[in-house]
């Protein structure tokens, strides 16, 4: 009778009964429900940290090519030859040169000028595929050729010199791109605001829906900072991103890059 006992003791201890094994599961499950929303959320931080090293470096390429020619700032969109050249094509030397530290390639994922929290990869736009970069520039700064001055008589084809500028640390640079047929921005709305909590929904550069109040967009300066911005603190005195871009003679943002008052500081694209 002993001997039975002790056999059957030993069998038992090595098997778990099906409440045990629930138990187990069910712990589980919480602990991955409790963590889940950690790893999402260090994730996202991830992807923005990556991002913003994006734009920082492509604001160090632009004053290096300010540095080569003499201040001006390398235009958004302009032409060479018979071709359109964009920003990105010229900082990334598409034509072999890199002489700005910086590589651009057509569908390429893995570039600068891809953004690791944008899910539409570089194609063909009709395909709902971003076209140009991930990223887009203030067409009052640095001009985009063929854009035609606005209803309130600024320019959007005139890129101007880094000097131009007193207040470098105020002059909205590069940021997050929504749209997927241009990269050059004139309206809070056409940076994409997918960063942060809630996300951007939109794939285009409409004004609704409006991003979520947590979303935000990361933007460079012209000297070389970049912030994360939610939509009204983009721009919150104005609908248009040009309030912000100082010039020399205007230290208090009356008039804005691009007016009328200035044509002779930039030159048209």
């Amino acid at each position: 009778m002993k001997k039975y006992l002790q056999d059957h003791t030993c069998r038992s201890t090595g098997i778990f009964t099906l409440i045990e094994l629930l138990v187990v599961i069910a712990i589980i499950a919480i602990l991955a429900a409790m963590l889940l929303p950690a790893l999402s959320s260090a994730r996202r931080s991830a992807q923005t940290t990556r991002c913003i090293g994006n734009l920082k470096q492509i604001i160090l390429a632009t004053n290096v090519y300010a540095d080569l020619h003499d201040e001006w700032l390398v235009p958004g969109k302009t032409q060479s030859g018979s071709s359109n050249k964009h920003f990105y094509q010229i900082l990334g030397g598409d034509n072999g040169e890199n002489p700005y530290g910086l590589t651009y390639e057509e569908k390429n994922m893995t570039s600068v000028f891809c953004c690791p929290s944008e899910p539409r990869k570089f194609g063909d736009y009709s395909d709902d595929d971003m076209q140009y970069s991930h990223y887009t520039c203030n067409v009052f700064v640095f001009g985009w050729r063929g854009m035609k001055e606005n209803s309130t008589g600024l320019y959007r084809d005139y890129n101007f010199r880094r000097n131009t500028f007193d207040l470098p640390d105020k002059v909205k640079a590069f940021g997050d791109n929504v749209a997927p047929d241009t990269g050059g921005t004139s309206f809070p709305r056409n940076y994409s605001y997918r960063h942060g909590s809630g996300g951007d929904t939109r794939t285009g550069a409409t004004s609704t829906p409006v991003p979520p109040a947590g979303a935000a967009a990361n933007i460079s300066f012209l000297d070389g900072h970049v912030e994360t911005l939610t939509f009204p603190q983009v721009c919150p005195n104005s609908s248009k991103i040009a309030k912000a871009d100082y010039i020399k003679g205007d230290e208090n943002g009356s008039t804005v890059c691009g007016s009328k008052k200035y044509p002779n500081a930039g030159r048209k694209l």
